[in-house]
């Protein structure tokens, strides 16, 4: 009774929260009107989140910043929650010229760019800070990888690991058969799961809580701070710290777009996007995490540990996944072997 009592509250505050989205300038909520008149630039940014969501959050230090350093030459307007569209219709309004910019987990780009989903391999990269660290290297070949298909990459978020919320404890491999396991849009996540014997299932982010109350889901496969900030705490039982692999967001403009602004404002929106990431937004992050594990603590949640003897089975089963990703094209395969060498040349 009192987990449902909570979840009601927590559903109410993100109610009114969405509610005044469209008058308030709080993290995580759209850009008030602005005299844009004089601006000689309007950079529309849209996202599937909402509330304190590290995205939203990094939006408004984005905004504030670039136009304060343009006195007002630049508007940054901020979307949240899917005001511009789904995931899909915002990355194609960014590659169309319809919209200036994204910010979205990288895997929603494997339907545009399906090499994008070598971040989604699993056990590929040993964590967030290498993941985060590769991909924010002058090196790093999915930057290049990405123009090819209308993308300028800004800069790659620092994340968190991908865990399993759900109904049920995942001791072993067998306890995931069949299991209906909502996950990103990305073909190599659901490799993943089938590689596990559960069910991958695809659904409009804003349709995952009460699919995960009526049980047409069994679980979400996310980072925390998406489950907390989304209220799904209130309708599961257990937190399972699998599969642990790092997630990344990637912010990004529509490259014909970016290509036509002057130089200087090209360099002001790529350094802006870099320094505030790295200043603001990894602490706000790391903040965030532990307070979003509590969060789902309060809320009457378990948190599962894997045992070793699962974390083995988890990498031998999906091992056939990364082969099916190189196999796949030899852009994948180039790709890959680019970035295996850049993890193996890493150090912290």
């Amino acid at each position: 009774m009192k987990k449902r009592i909570m979840g009601v509250l927590l559903a109410a505050i993100c109610a009114i929260g969405l509610i005044g989205c469209g008058n308030t300038n709080n993290s995580g909520t759209s850009t008030k009107k602005e005299d844009t008149t004089k601006a000689s630039y309007i950079v529309r940014i849209g996202m599937p989140t909402a509330g304190k969501h590290f995205q939203n959050f990094t939006a408004e230090q984005y905004k504030e910043t670039i136009e304060k350093a343009t006195n007002g030459d630049i508007i940054v307007e901020i979307y949240p929650s899917s005001q511009l569209g789904t995931a899909t219709q915002m990355i194609q309004g960014v590659q169309d010229g319809s919209i200036e910019g994204v910010m979205i987990p990288s895997s929603y780009f494997c339907s545009f760019a399906p090499a994008s989903a070598v971040t989604d391999i699993p056990f590929f990269f040993e964590d967030s800070q290498q993941i985060f660290d590769i991909l924010n290297t002058p090196d790093n070949p999915l930057n290049v990888y990405l123009e090819k298909y209308g993308f300028k990459v800004a800069a790659w978020f620092k994340n968190t690991p991908r865990y399993i919320l759900s109904q049920k404890k995942y001791e072993s491999i067998a306890d995931m058969k069949n299991q209906k396991i909502w996950c990103l849009p990305s073909r190599t996540l659901q490799k993943e799961l089938n590689a596990y014997a559960a069910s991958p299932q695809t659904l409009d982010p804003s349709d995952i809580s009460v699919s995960l109350e009526n049980g047409t889901v069994d679980g979400v496969e996310t980072d925390v701070l998406f489950m907390n900030s989304t209220g799904l705490g209130a309708s599961a039982k257990y937190l399972n710290k699998i599969p642990n692999t790092p997630m990344t967001n990637l912010f990004c403009f529509g490259k014909d777009w970016f290509d036509k602004l002057p130089k200087d404002y090209q360099e002001l929106l790529i350094n802006t996007a870099n320094d505030i990431i790295r200043t603001q937004e990894i602490p706000y992050v790391e903040k965030q995490y532990n307070g979003s594990l509590q969060a789902l603590q309060d809320l009457g949640v378990e948190i599962v540990e894997p045992n070793d003897a699962l974390i083995t089975e988890l990498k031998e089963k999906s091992e056939s996944v990364t082969d099916s990703f190189i196999n796949e094209s030899e852009e994948n395969s180039e790709i890959y072997h680019e970035l295996s060498e850049m993890i193996l040349n890493y150090t912290k």
